[in-house]
């Protein structure tokens, strides 16, 4: 399955759950093709495509035990961004090399729980806020991590209305 299948797919089972999830307007292609020089400004890697895609279909969303960043402001004449992909993105790669960009991170949002969304060498990966130590599967796209999350909590759900009480 392509990234935009996995995404659109993703996207359509958040609209479609019963569990609570919030969808914001996408950006506009222009702000779209601001992020990675904006990015690349700051000496950090560039988003990658799948989660570009997403952004251009809502600017970050609020999921059932999860949140997913956007982009906060985009100013396209100046060449900047702000928000908290940028500003968890220095805190996360304040360890590593100002030039050595392939080690370096993106924090895309976090997982209640104390979790946090990591890109990083080309994977989505869930650590723990504190250590930074892996907990959980690594995902090869951002609608896969999605759907994961939601097929969890439906799960949980299902399972605490099944219980007695």
């Amino acid at each position: 399955m392509s990234f935009t299948s996995s995404v659109d797919a993703a996207l359509d089972a958040l609209r479609n759950t019963s569990l609570p999830s919030e969808l914001n307007a996408g950006l506009s292609a222009d702000a779209l093709a601001a992020i990675n020089p904006a990015l690349a400004k700051r000496k950090f890697p560039p988003l990658p495509e799948d989660y570009l895609y997403l952004l251009g279909k809502t600017n970050g969303c609020d999921g059932p035990g999860f949140y997913l960043y956007g982009i906060e402001h985009i100013d396209t004449a100046a060449g900047t961004i702000d928000g908290a992909i940028v500003e968890e993105a220095e805190d996360f790669n304040r360890d590593e090399a100002e030039d050595d960009i392939a080690d370096k991170g993106h924090v895309l949002g976090h997982m209640y729980g104390r979790m946090m969304l990591v890109y990083r060498h080309g994977q989505y990966h869930v650590l723990d806020t504190d250590s930074r130590l892996p907990l959980a599967d690594i995902y090869d796209d951002i609608g896969a991590f999605i759907l994961s999350c939601i097929r969890s909590a439906e799960k949980k759900a299902s399972s605490a209305a099944d219980s007695p009480h």
